[in-house]
């Protein structure tokens, strides 16, 4: 594992963006989010990609829309951070911040 993010917003905080389908939140999130350095993962990505020699990324995800045992996106994501503190000792290495 690389990398632990989430997109979407907490219960309360929705947006117009919140009745789009699911990839599209997830799509944004790769596409045009951006690092916690500021930088687009646009750039960034293709270059750690590069760097570290990964020929492919598998992308994993859960949908917590309506499931109330999971909780908000970013709870989830925190979970899985914590998972991975708690077992690996340290988070995955694109992830500098949590």
């Amino acid at each position: 594992m690389v990398y632990v993010g989430y997109s979407g917003k907490p219960p309360g905080r929705r947006s117009a963006l919140a009745a789009l389908p699911v990839f599209h939140g997830l799509r944004n999130a790769i596409i045009n989010g951006t690092d916690a350095k500021g930088v687009p993962r646009s750039v960034s990505w293709p270059r750690k990609l590069e760097d570290e020699h990964i020929e492919a990324l598998d992308i994993y995800w859960y949908v917590t829309e309506g499931d109330r045992r999971a909780g908000s996106p970013m709870t989830v994501a925190d979970g899985l951070l914590m998972t991975c503190l708690s077992e690996l000792g340290d988070l995955p290495r694109w992830n500098i911040l949590f």
